[in-house]
């Protein structure tokens, strides 16, 4: 399910502005694809990893969001080296 113009879902958004309430439960009802690509071919799970994290309850979320997605994923976008090496980071930090 996209919902904008840049093929961004509610995950993404909800990733990418750092509100791991609403992630939270998203990933709890199932209702999403944690895989999907936006129009830059960027997943969650790549956004996740260039947002800060505060406390263990947000560590607690992107776990689950790492558990749940595919990190071999790659982006359409050149820039993306940046992201794969917060990703890389997030891993790290998240294990």
């Amino acid at each position: 399910m996209r919902i904008c113009f840049q093929g961004n879902t509610v995950l993404h958004y909800a990733v990418s502005h750092a509100n791991y309430d609403i992630t939270r439960a998203l990933l709890d009802t199932g209702v999403v694809n944690v895989n999907t690509q936006n129009k830059a071919g960027y997943t969650p799970v790549m956004l996740a990893a260039i947002c800060e994290i505060k406390n263990a309850d947000d560590k607690t979320t992107i776990r689950h969001l790492l558990s749940k997605a595919d990190i071999n994923i790659r982006a359409t976008q050149v820039c993306i080296n940046n992201i794969c090496i917060h990703q890389s980071y997030l891993l790290s930090v998240c294990n």
